[in-house]
């Protein structure tokens, strides 16, 4: 092929990703969410109160905006209950199988922990073990591969709990900085600063492992939504993130809102963050967001925003197959909230 035809074929495949990643936000819209629980347990609605911000796409200079908030445990909408677990150890991370959920414990002095937690039967045993990695600062559940994905800053690991034992192979080797996961149904995401080589941005990993492509965020043009990010996750259309923001002297959480090219159409400013703050997902469009304190945001990208008044102090979350909400602050008491 000559090269008009290259620079020709190079730019097609350009617009098409471009087109698909449109089509794919579009596809996101939705005003509310009906979930069918069992037979014996009643059918809720979900529902957000509708914000029209009349925001419109821009991949140069995103609209910001402050949000209004509702709570989401209201007389007439009654959606969330709650209860409580408590573990063995304090819980510093979670992430769930979407069944139960899997946690580790931060130590000074020992082995930090690992444990499996059944939420269902309170007869059943919590299952741990030590962790004789370096310290776990991130995880996810892939369902492609049936298997936790553990970041510490110098590898990847898969965690699977069998046969009541933890069975840990590490996949990715590095050094670095600044380490996120994430993934959705066919793609691990790896969100690394690496000082060695300086590289800040994802690496993209199939089921195998091996690294399918790089978004590097070095050129500058992500950097309003991408410095000083804490947390990411991804849905099969989109990914979200939150970055620290110091406004009008308060360090306020971002939440930005990105196609898999990276390029962002909607980015809000929501409260005040208490501490250690976090992402995640039920994999369709609802987003759920910790901040350190007592309360628990619920995002989604048409910027219906509520939240849920916690007991506790709480900065992890798990999603556990979109009708159980779990969440921690470092006890050893996991708040559950179920829809």
């Amino acid at each position: 092929m000559n090269n008009n035809g290259k620079v020709e074929s190079n730019h097609s495949e350009k617009l098409h990703k471009q087109f698909q990643e449109i089509r794919n936000i579009l596809d996101t819209y939705g005003i509310e969410e009906e979930i069918d629980l069992d037979a014996d347990i009643p059918t809720y609605v979900l529902k957000f109160v509708l914000m029209p911000l009349n925001l419109m796409f821009n991949d140069t200079n995103t609209t910001t905006h402050d949000a209004k908030i509702t709570d989401a445990v209201t007389d007439s909408c009654p959606v969330w209950r709650q209860h409580f677990i408590s573990t063995s150890y304090k819980v510093n991370l979670l992430a769930s199988d979407g069944y139960n959920v899997f946690y580790t414990s931060y130590s000074n002095d020992r082995p930090d922990i690992i444990g499996y937690c059944f939420l269902n039967n309170s007869n059943t045993p919590h299952y741990v073990d030590d962790w004789n990695q370096s310290q776990i600062v991130d995880m996810v559940w892939w369902n492609r591969i049936n298997s936790f994905v553990c970041a510490t800053y110098d590898a990847i690991y898969t965690v699977r709990f069998q046969n009541n034992k933890f069975r840990i192979h590490p996949e990715i080797r590095g050094k670095w900085s600044y380490v996120r996961v994430a993934t959705n149904s066919n793609e691990l995401w790896v969100w690394i600063n690496n000082d060695t080589d300086n590289f800040d941005g994802i690496c993209i990993y199939d089921d195998d492992f091996d690294l399918v492509r790089k978004i590097d965020f070095g050129d500058g043009r992500f950097r309003p939504f991408t410095g000083g990010s804490t947390s990411f996750c991804l849905t099969d259309k989109l990914t979200a993130s939150i970055c620290e923001r110091t406004v009008k002297g308060q360090q306020r959480f971002q939440v930005n809102f990105n196609g898999f090219e990276m390029m962002n159409f909607r980015t809000i400013y929501v409260d005040v963050i208490e501490g250690n703050s976090m992402i995640r997902t039920d994999g369709d469009n609802n987003f759920f967001i910790a901040t350190g304190g007592r309360k628990l945001y619920m995002v989604s990208p048409n910027m219906n925003i509520a939240h849920l008044s916690l007991a506790n102090n709480s900065d992890a979350i798990a999603i556990v197959n979109s009708r159980y909400v779990v969440v921690s602050g470092g006890t050893c008491t996991l708040e559950v909230w179920t829809r």
